[in-house]
């Protein structure tokens, strides 16, 4: 199914936040904007649903997160399976899902629902964690 654009407004925010990023709301589209040293300078509009440049990133942080991490990409879907070890400040997780290529949809449209999916639930697992500690 090919994402609305509230979907791509969404997702573009969900992971920009999640790389650390300011955002920067013009009428609904977002920008990252980078902070430099010297100043802080505009990215240009999130492109996740539609550049491996700017997906490939988020790749990366998510990979360096779990013990053991595998994407792949097929000629009819995208797969991406996250697992940690915990320690005694975090918990377990394991995170596996697959999102299909259609002729409606992209591989760069899968991988961001992907990614998306699995911030949005590593979200909920790190409050819930937080939740727990504080109780």
């Amino acid at each position: 199914m090919k994402l609305t654009t509230e979907e791509i407004q969404e997702g573009s925010k969900v992971i920009t936040e999640f790389m650390g990023y300011k955002i920067k709301d013009r009428h609904g589209e977002y920008a990252v904007i980078l902070n430099d040293p010297h100043t802080e300078y505009l990215r240009c509009w999130a492109k996740y649903d539609s550049s491996w440049e700017w997906t490939m990133p988020v790749v990366d942080k998510i990979n360096a997160m779990g013990k053991a991490f595998s994407l792949a990409i097929f000629k009819n879907y995208i797969s991406l399976t996250v697992e940690k070890s915990g320690n005694k400040f975090y918990k377990d997780f394991s995170f596996s899902h697959s999102e299909y290529i259609t002729g409606e949809q992209t591989g760069k449209e899968a991988i961001f629902k992907l990614l998306v999916k699995f911030i949005k639930w590593y979200n909920q697992q790190v409050t819930s964690t937080k939740l727990e500690t504080t109780k």
